[in-house]
């Protein structure tokens, strides 16, 4: 997951919703960097993947109340999900971390780079890191495509 450890920038909910989840944040976030997590469908927004599922103890309720905005690659979860943020929004998910990846880019020659059915892992990054992808923004936003079979 691109840069969680961050927790005020990049991940603001990451501690309760490691909390709740019975785990500290950096077992949260090597669990979900750990799984392969399969496209279950695109929603709410063009190309917004909603990913799972993660173990049981991920079965974290939404919020009662919504964040006004989260980013664009925004890593959100919620109820033993994950869905990464294709344009920025309010939601009642719980941010967890930040990518560059760009799961709905009109100008690009992909623009729709993941169709249901496709496994997304994550991979813990610092926020020099973060920020170089976020400030070149190269293709996926530094994803790498890879095919399995």
């Amino acid at each position: 997951m691109d840069s969680c450890r961050d927790p005020g920038r990049f991940g603001p909910d990451l501690d309760e919703v490691a909390s709740l989840a019975g785990l500290s944040a950096e077992v949260a976030v090597s669990e979900i960097c750990a799984v392969r997590l399969r496209v279950l469908a695109l929603g709410f927004a063009p190309g917004q993947p909603y990913l799972g599922f993660l173990d049981q103890h991920w079965d974290v309720p939404r919020r009662t109340d919504l964040t006004p905005e989260v980013p664009q690659g925004a890593v959100v979860a919620a109820v033993r999900q994950i869905n990464l943020f294709a344009h920025a929004a309010p939601t009642g998910w719980r941010q967890v971390g930040q990518t560059a990846f760009r799961p709905h880019d009109r100008g690009a020659e992909v623009e729709l780079p993941l169709r249901p059915g496709d496994e997304v892992q994550f991979h813990a990054i610092g926020a020099p890191e973060l920020e170089h992808l976020l400030a070149d923004a190269p293709p996926f936003g530094g994803a790498e495509r890879e095919a399995i079979g």
